[in-house]
């Protein structure tokens, strides 16, 4: 800052950038007057130059807010479709547990069908054995009989005694006779 020369014993103030020409020699007071007011008007310029350089502040400003906002949202539907599908996922992972829960009540069902099946046919096979022990009579038109005996036996499975079938059914047939 300087000191402007005017009225004698007083003096002015004043800030650069105008302050280098009041010292120049020849200055009235006038002169001094006008430069004043042109630093003035140049600092008002100046200032308005900033208020609208802090209004373009303020809505860059402004607009970057908007813009987080608008993240901050997107930000939570992301979250919130992630719990989603955590939840999704949770449930065909339940969905799945029981899947193979019942699969493997099918597995165990399966493998009793099975034994089952081959129970039968053992029991199938062994029936079939038994009833090839058995000897059929049957009466003649001429009132004699005829006899078929099943030529396979298995001895392992049975403890029907052939010869005293036999023998019994020799004495039968005698008392047809």
């Amino acid at each position: 800052m300087k000191l402007i020369r005017g009225i004698p014993g007083r003096h002015r103030t004043i800030t650069d950038p105008f302050a280098h020409l009041c010292d120049e020699p020849g200055i009235d007071s006038q002169t001094e007057t006008s430069l004043a007011v042109k630093a003035i008007q140049e600092g008002t310029k100046q200032v308005e130059e900033g208020i609208h350089q802090a209004d373009a502040a303020g809505v860059a400003l402004d607009e970057l807010v908007a813009f987080f906002r608008q993240a901050t949202d997107m930000i939570t539907v992301v979250a919130s479709a992630n719990d989603q599908q955590a939840g999704t996922s949770e449930e065909i992972s339940r969905s799945i547990e029981g899947i193979s829960g019942v699969t493997q009540e099918t597995a165990a069902g399966l493998q009793q069908i099975a034994r089952s099946s081959e129970d039968l046919n053992r029991l199938a096979q062994d029936l079939e054995s038994l009833t090839q022990l058995f000897t059929i009579s049957a009466t003649t038109a001429h009132g004699g009989t005829s006899k078929e005996t099943c030529s396979r036996m298995n001895s392992s499975r049975t403890s029907i005694d052939l010869e005293e079938n036999e023998s019994a059914l020799l004495q039968e047939e005698a008392s047809f006779n």
